[in-house]
């Protein structure tokens, strides 16, 4: 058994009033001679003097300094480490480190109240795209989050977008685009076959791909160039795709969700009968978690069921490892045997999986969630995960700050 030294405390940050609260975390110190490792450091969570809170709307960024950018919107003030925030609408906070939450007062939305939908941080600033409570979209850029932002309306009726600084890649009803400086357009149904009929995510390599998931009577996604040609695609049967990434070596990492049957390469997967009482047996949905290489061929393909519900993130990725998170009403311990059976029924898990497709990572991380809104990011100074909670018929977010366990050589471990 391995030596485990004295627990280690991390500084709490906990102030009074309305004022969000930094909780640290008591554990003991380990070594790993294998796999990636987080360390939960701190968790965090957003209220107002009504119970006002902070609903995220879009994925986490974490920016170069090692601070997670949150976009949410707030149905009241909130009192932050700096002051107040804007008024109710949308919001976008800088999270540091320690914990420490600003408002960046980004977009002005006062005058453009709505909510983000879409945010990118790239080498020559950061863009958004904000939702506009009228339906409309306007494109936001600036190069730094203290200068006066640039704001360009375009057209509405936007289901999903993915933004760089220099343009904007668009999904609508009808087609995918890039509004900017090399414009193009693609139909979604061009009876190609190689395209989503609707498209849910979207992810950009950071130079020169894009990918797209969603449906085509079945699930799909596709890799296109920036020129909008199809470089390869997949479809996945039976699918709902949640969320797609690349990793460093362009390959694709893909979530999703099944209900029933899955097909995928040569695999045929099924969802177990449910264990949550009263549940209909068509109802009982399954995680998936795939990857397949630059060239598209499929090297990664696991399936997680619980016998209820497990609602996947979006991915994040780090080195060869893919990290997401599990909404899950159902029994856990049909993912792992080692979780409590108290946590049965209820429960959102952290996950990973390598490239060879080895889980290396399940850990219970609080209750279940509004999976739809939950995100998750990972870069090299840790990970971060913002879950968003319904009690009392109330929204309250609460984000966990991970860093990364020291990693031994299997020769240095007792």
């Amino acid at each position: 058994m391995r030596a485990r030294p004295a627990a280690v405390f991390l500084v709490a940050v906990v102030t009074g009033g309305c004022r969000p609260e930094v909780r640290a975390v008591e554990h003991p110190r380990q070594t790993y001679v294998a796999g990636v490792e987080p360390e939960l450091l701190w968790r965090k969570e957003w209220r107002g003097p009504k119970g006002f809170t902070v609903c995220p709307t879009a994925p986490l960024v974490a920016l170069p300094s090692g601070s997670v950018l949150l976009a949410g919107e707030s149905v009241g003030p909130i009192r932050l480490d700096d002051g107040w925030s804007n008024p109710p609408g949308a919001i976008l906070l800088e999270v540091d480190a320690n914990g420490r939450s600003t408002d960046t007062h980004f977009a002005g939305f006062s005058e453009h109240p709505g909510e983000l939908v879409a945010l990118s941080v790239q080498p020559r600033g950061i863009a958004a795209l904000l939702r506009e409570t009228a339906g409309h979209y306007v494109w936001t850029r600036r190069a730094t989050l203290t200068s006066p932002p640039r704001r360009e309306r375009i057209v509405s009726g936007v289901a999903w977008a993915l933004v760089k600084y220099d343009y904007l890649v668009v999904a609508g009803e009808h087609g995918i685009g890039m509004e900017g400086p090399d414009v193009w357009g693609r139909a979604l149904s061009d009876g190609s076959g190689q395209m989503p009929d609707s498209i849910r995510v979207i992810a950009f390599d950071g130079t020169s791909r894009l990918a797209v998931g969603g449906f085509g009577g079945e699930g799909r996604i596709s890799v296109l160039d920036l020129t909008g040609t199809v470089r390869w695609h997949a479809e996945l049967p039976g699918s709902i795709v949640e969320g797609v990434a690349f990793d460093e070596a362009g390959g694709l990492w893909v979530t999703g969700r099944f209900q029933g049957l899955m097909r995928i390469g040569g695999s045929l997967w099924q969802s177990p009968p449910p264990v949550v009482p009263g549940m209909d047996p068509n109802h009982v949905t399954d995680t998936f978690v795939a990857h397949y290489d630059r060239d598209g061929r499929q090297t990664v393909a696991r399936h997680f069921s619980a016998g209820g519900s497990v609602m996947p993130s979006a991915p994040a990725v780090r080195g060869d490892h893919v990290f997401f998170l599990a909404s899950l009403y159902g029994d856990p311990r049909a993912i792992d045997p080692k979780l409590p059976a108290a946590d049965r029924a209820n429960a959102t898990l952290l996950m990973a999986v390598d490239s060879r497709g080895a889980v290396t990572l399940v850990e219970r991380i609080g209750e279940a969630t509004r999976s739809d809104v939950d995100s998750i990011v990972a870069w090299d100074d840790g990970l971060a995960a913002v879950l968003a909670h319904t009690n009392d018929d109330r929204e309250q977010c609460e984000m966990l700050r991970f860093g990364w366990r020291q990693r031994v050589p299997a020769a240095a471990a007792p």
